[in-house]
């Protein structure tokens, strides 16, 4: 038998992601084209280049877990369209924060 195709037009360009990352300074969702073999790093300097924001340091979450820079979108189970949060350092942040 043939197999049967789900609706709607297929990406030519397979391999992107589009990832949404909340601003917590203006609040907005910023939209950005990932590529699966991107480090968090990348990412970060992709929305950076894009929009120009957050400034100073920050980090990526997802589902309450900062993202680490040399980690891969892929390894990381992100599927496309994925919404992170950024949390840009706060001043005061402790530097005793181990974790058990």
């Amino acid at each position: 038998g043939g197999h049967r195709g789900k609706r709607g037009s297929r990406l030519e360009w397979s391999g992107i992601m589009i990832i949404f990352a909340k601003s917590p300074t203006s609040g907005k969702i910023l939209r950005v084209n990932a590529e699966p073999s991107w480090t968090v790093r990348q990412l970060k300097q992709a929305l950076r280049a894009k929009h120009q924001e957050p400034s100073g340091e920050f980090s990526l979450q997802s589902r309450g877990v900062i993202l680490d820079d040399e980690a891969e979108l892929q390894d990381l189970g992100l599927s496309s369209q994925q919404m992170l949060l950024i949390s840009t350092a706060s001043p005061q942040a402790a530097n005793s924060n181990r974790g058990g």
